[in-house]
């Protein structure tokens, strides 16, 4: 597990590195828009990688580490960057050169996988069962998710069982 984790955090750091080596080192792509889509990608693929890096630290120290409610604020955060990057998008379709267009739309395009991937169901699985999954449209619901709804009931559970105690104190 260790392992996996291991690579899966290094994996989305990694990646985040050669994208930006690739289109602004290598294509020499400046166009705002290609930008503005790839520093999304990037902030979304970098929020996985500080999850599992998170999840390593919880198995290696056996500790409660909470998922953060910093989690829950990403989520609707990158709805806003996504949704904003459409608008960057379409003000720009006639106004940049065929080639950038292209790479804004895929790099648009990937953040929302990654966003769907990380924040609704999970969607990386190995290429046998993803398509059986296709097929049934079986997929599971995101770790981060699967968390964050946890985290939220062991809050509701905590405030509940507390209500009566903290209350009962305060009252004269």
């Amino acid at each position: 597990m260790e392992k996996k984790l291991k690579s899966l955090y290094s994996g989305e750091l990694v990646s985040v590195l050669l994208f930006w080596i690739i289109v602004v080192a290598e294509l020499k792509m400046y166009s705002v828009s290609v930008i503005y889509h790839l520093s999304v990608c990037s902030f979304i693929l970098l929020q996985g990688s500080a999850y599992w890096f998170l999840l390593l630290q919880k198995i290696k120290k056996n500790a409660i580490n909470r998922i953060h409610s910093v989690y829950g604020l990403f989520r609707y955060l990158n709805l806003i960057l996504l949704f904003l990057g459409l608008v960057i998008m379409f003000v720009n379709m006639g106004k940049v050169r065929s080639t950038y267009f292209v790479m804004t739309v895929f790099w648009f395009v990937f953040s929302c996988i990654e966003y769907v991937n990380y924040y609704v169901i999970r969607l990386s699985y190995p290429n046998w069962e993803i398509i059986t999954r296709i097929k049934n449209r079986d997929f599971e619901t995101s770790r981060i998710v699967k968390e964050l709804k946890r985290e939220k009931y062991d809050k509701q559970r905590y405030i509940k069982n507390c209500h009566g105690t903290v209350g009962n104190r305060f009252e004269l």
